[in-house]
């Protein structure tokens, strides 16, 4: 289903994005996803990006078409939208339809920029950042999206930001 969610930059700027049923998933507002790409847009030349319960795929694909190099997608519900996203803004990625605990299990390669944007009332961003600091897996920084405040035990808080109920955390990462 066509949504609100467009890409805000880059080469596919203005591409409106295909959006994952709203059961399955929570969308990041472009507002949110715009404001962390600012945050970030000095940084995303030539790194490389996982986008971990990706949804819609929207936040990598704003990464890609500001010149990112290279981003996994992982979601286990919700790759045959991204596919579809990937082909309407002609960018590429490395799809990953698995539960992302057994993603970062077995993950070989490390990211510059992790974005963790799990479902609300879980526990799964305390799991991911766990796995993420155990395995090192992240380089340069890691950006949580969450709908609470959080205690980060073994990342350095650069910054918190706060949208409306949304708190977006931004992390350096330990590599």
């Amino acid at each position: 289903m066509l949504g609100n969610l467009s890409i805000s930059r880059g080469t596919a700027r203005g591409t409106r994005l295909i959006q994952p049923s709203k059961d399955n998933t929570r969308a990041t507002s472009n507002k949110v996803r715009q404001a962390i790409v600012n945050i970030l847009q000095f940084e995303l030349k030539g790194k490389s990006v996982l986008d971990l319960f990706a949804g819609s795929g929207a936040f990598g694909l704003e990464c890609l078409s500001a010149g990112a190099a290279s981003c996994s997608f992982v979601d286990w519900q919700t790759i045959d939208v991204i596919e579809e996203n990937l082909e309407k803004t002609e960018l590429s990625g490395d799809l990953n339809s698995v539960d992302f605990r057994d993603y970062l299990e077995f993950c070989d390669k490390q990211y510059d920029i992790i974005f963790l944007d799990p479902p609300y009332d879980t526990n799964y961003i305390e799991i991911a950042l766990n796995m993420i600091h155990a395995r090192k897996l992240a380089r340069d920084y890691i950006i949580c999206e969450t709908d609470r405040e959080l205690d980060i035990k073994n990342f350095e808080v650069l910054d918190i930001k706060k949208y409306g109920n949304t708190f977006i955390y931004i992390l350096k990462g330990d590599i």
